[in-house]
């Protein structure tokens, strides 16, 4: 079946219609569609878009990286934004939120909805239409949520959806929230840079975002700080605002956060307790979470970091002291010089270094802790690609050869859970 008819013919009643009726109206309508209702990788395969093993691919990422199905599926470039935000609408029964729609943004729509309630649950307020507020949501199927914006606003609240990625880039526009590094671009040498125009050009590999317009509480617009000006450390995405079009490319997010935001926790007391919770973790958070914690005495600072093409993504940090350091979720080296990092993701190996490794010296800056005199980094391994990295740094103690041993059997614990979780990932009622 073609794709479009194929999104006809899954049409049903539009959810939207109820956006007015009592929250518990609502609910009951809600889960009669749900239960009655397609996953979104069920509708792609049936439509053709999707492969039965492309399918695979993608839960078997989600597992390791995070990301709901249609923005992993952007991300490993098996469909296009667009494609993912026409069937969200047509799985959901939501209106889309084109890009167009989105990118103005009404000032006074703007004002009825709070910063932080836009950055908590990624929704952009669109427009006010007599009394119904427009608003753009990754979730538009949360009914507490749709309650307390209309309580908020006063208005009849008609949601939208849209792709997550989409919503992070114009909440970064427009009001000043900066994308997790997660969800940043990531650089490939196959894209060409963005073409020369009134604006100065920048390659995708600078290290700002550079100035964008966003709102203030008065709705009057101003520019956005620069993040960062280290280019050796901090990578970010460099879209020229005025000529971002409807297909960037950025990669995604899941239901749950990257990085943990429970109680900071001790160290393990031994290797054996962290491969423990490591081998009993069930959710990809749990397992990020487990890994930070140190399982070696001697170290003072632990990050997990995330392989994402030539770039290592912070996504968990512990560091001794301290609740999870400031700054963990914008941290993102490359892997193209020489350094510990770059040696253990090249050779899949443990590698084992002092403090002469300037990166490692960025690192312990950057998450505002004090420099290291030792680091000891090992590799995470599944299907024979490097898909993390374990960096842990000491102040005194140096990181011997058992050490990297032990190290290296806790990563092997981490890579066999994974495993394990695309295994149930892949089941056919997971």
């Amino acid at each position: 079946m073609h794709c479009e008819s194929a999104r006809v013919a899954h049409s049903r009643a539009p959810f939207y219609h109820i956006a007015g009726r009592s929250a518990g109206q609502v609910c009951d309508t809600l889960n009669e569609y749900m239960a009655t209702s397609k996953k979104l990788g069920q509708l792609l395969c049936e439509a053709g878009l999707l492969t039965p093993a492309q399918l695979q691919q993608i839960l078997a990422a989600q597992v390791v990286n995070g990301g709901r199905l249609g923005t992993t599926a952007v991300e490993m470039e098996l469909l296009s934004i667009n494609a993912v935000s026409q069937w969200l609408a047509d799985q959901l029964q939501v209106p889309e939120a084109t890009q167009q729609a989105l990118s103005s943004p009404m000032a006074d729509a703007v004002k009825l909805v709070p910063a932080d309630i836009c950055a908590r649950y990624t929704l952009v307020p669109m427009a006010i239409e007599g009394q119904t507020l427009h608003i753009a949501m990754r979730d538009p199927h949360n009914v507490e949520l749709l309650e307390d914006l209309r309580y908020r606003s006063g208005l009849i609240i008609k949601p939208y959806v849209a792709p997550e990625l989409r919503l992070y880039y114009i909440l970064e526009k427009y009001f000043g929230i900066a994308r997790h590094a997660r969800f940043r671009r990531v650089p490939t040498q196959q894209r060409p840079a963005p073409p020369a125009s009134g604006e100065i050009a920048r390659s995708y590999l600078e290290p700002t975002v550079g100035p964008a317009e966003a709102f203030s509480s008065s709705g009057e617009t101003g520019p956005l700080p620069l993040v960062v000006d280290n280019v050796e450390l901090v990578y970010l995405d460099a879209v020229p605002r005025s000529h971002a079009d409807d297909d960037f490319e950025l990669t995604i997010d899941e239901t749950e956060p990257e990085s943990s935001t429970s109680e900071h926790a001790g160290r393990w007391t031994h290797v054996d307790q962290a491969i423990q919770a490591i081998e009993t973790a069930t959710t990809r958070v749990d397992l990020a979470t487990a890994l930070a914690r140190p399982c070696l005495p001697q170290a003072a600072l632990s990050v997990l970091f995330l392989c994402r093409g030539n770039m290592a993504v912070g996504i968990e940090a512990w560091a001794h002291g301290a609740a999870q350091p400031p700054g963990i979720n914008e941290l993102v080296i490359s892997l193209v010089p020489n350094s510990t990092l770059q040696r253990a993701f090249k050779t899949n190996e443990t590698v084992v270094a002092d403090h002469s490794d300037p990166f490692q010296q960025l690192i312990a800056n950057y998450l505002q802790v004090q420099p290291p005199r030792h680091c000891c980094v090992a590799p995470i391994c599944v299907e024979s690609e490097v898909v993390q990295l374990l960096c842990l740094q000491s102040h005194g103690t140096p990181f011997d050869q058992r050490a990297a041993t032990e190290l290296q059997r806790v990563c092997k614990a981490a890579a066999f859970s994974y495993q394990r979780l695309i295994g149930e990932a892949a089941a056919p009622d997971a």
